[in-house]
């Protein structure tokens, strides 16, 4: 009935296909990869978008006038303290001051996703090498670009924060 022939001939075909076979794992990797290379575009274009530190609104543009500190003592009591000119330059510069934050907050949020999907398809391709019986072209590839990816990003925030000067708190 079976010859003894036919069944490691059938066995073989089966490792044949199996070694052949695309690397699953890797190509996942490789695809969040590319689209972590995607996000990282849309953030350096986000963060291009955002104002240079000096064009950030500061305590000298929140009010027209200052008031003397002995102002309050002197003062009729029935007059306002601060004009509503003063008021509304004021909520102004509180608006922009959130809408600055906000766009700050995506940047980062837009920077920890392009990480997380960086490092996801860097560990995916790293599996990709050790599966047995499986291509490794796009393991290789995928692990490289990640790589590449990652260094690319990190070079460009450290010679960033070394270019700029240091923001401090006080001033």
């Amino acid at each position: 009935m079976n010859s003894p022939d036919s069944l490691p001939e059938s066995s073989t075909n089966i490792e044949m296909a199996v070694g052949t076979a695309g690397n699953t794992v890797a190509t996942i990797g490789l695809i969040l990869t590319l689209l972590a290379g995607l996000l990282c575009v849309l953030l350096f274009v986000a963060a291009s978008q955002l104002p240079e530190p000096n064009d950030l609104p500061g305590s000298a543009d929140e009010t027209s006038e200052d008031v003397d500190s002995d102002a309050g003592i002197d003062q009729d009591p029935t007059e306002p303290v601060v004009s509503l000119p003063d008021l509304e330059m004021n909520a102004h510069a509180e608006v922009a001051k959130a809408a600055l934050e906000a766009q700050r907050l995506q940047v980062l949020l837009l920077g920890i996703a392009t990480f997380v999907l960086n490092l996801t398809g860097l560990v995916l391709c790293v599996i990709g090498l050790f599966v047995p019986s499986r291509t490794r072209v796009v393991a290789i590839c995928g692990t490289i670009l990640s790589l590449l990816l990652l260094a690319g990003v990190f070079g460009v925030i450290s010679v960033g924060a070394l270019l700029n000067p240091m923001i401090t708190a006080s001033g």
